[in-house]
């Protein structure tokens, strides 16, 4: 799955997490499911949106979260994702 490998790879890139180190959750959700607001943090969104939440460990530092943010991104985009469908959640 491009969705898969595009997280990983900014897992991999900005926070230096093992290439064979992969835990992963996707679930899929129908477009009356997602309540998102179309304009929400000033995007125009889609419904077609693919968010992407990562736990991220106290030990990561604040350049790192950064550069995760930035290569999780690039790396939707070139997958085919729209920018403005991308939504990067860190907790």
């Amino acid at each position: 799955m491009k969705a898969s490998a595009a997280v990983h790879s900014g897992l991999v890139e900005a926070c230096n997490v093992p290439p064979n180190s992969l835990f992963q959750l996707i679930p899929l959700f129908d477009s009356d499911e997602i309540i998102l607001a179309p304009f929400f943090s000033g995007v125009n969104r889609s419904k077609d949106v693919f968010v992407i939440e990562v736990v991220i460990l106290l030990r990561r530092t604040e350049d790192q979260k950064l550069a995760l943010f930035r290569q999780n991104a690039q790396h939707t985009i070139q997958a085919g994702f729209r920018a403005d469908g991308v939504m990067i959640a860190l907790v």
